[in-house]
C-alpha cells in the first residue's frame, strides 16, 4: 500500500484529495423537508440535490444570457414559459 501524506487537512486540502469541498449552508426549515424528500425520492444524498441544482441553475442562466427560452410542456400540451429570478 502506497500512501500519500497530504499534510493538515483544510477546505483546500480536501478539493486536492476527495474533489468536494464541504460547505455549510442556511435554509429555512421547510427547504430543509423538501430537500430531504428530494433526496430520498431520487435515492441520493441532500449534497447531490443541491449540487444538481446549482448545476441546473448556472445552465439555465447561462442559457437565457444567449436568448433561449425555458419551456414546460403541459399536460394537454401546451407550452407554458418559465420566468425564473
Amino acid at each position: 500500500m502506497v500512501t500519500k501524506s497530504v499534510g493538515p487537512l483544510t477546505p483546500e486540502s480536501l478539493v486536492d484529495v476527495v474533489g468536494v469541498v464541504k460547505t455549510t449552508v442556511n435554509l429555512p426549515a421547510n427547504v430543509v423537508e423538501s430537500l430531504k424528500k428530494l433526496a430520498a425520492t431520487r435515492g441520493t444524498s441532500m449534497g447531490k440535490v443541491i449540487a444538481d441544482a446549482i448545476e441546473l441553475e448556472a445552465y439555465v442562466q447561462e442559457r437565457r444570457q444567449r436568448g433561449a427560452r425555458v419551456l414546460v410542456e403541459q399536460d394537454d400540451k401546451t407550452l407554458t414559459e418559465l420566468f425564473l429570478r
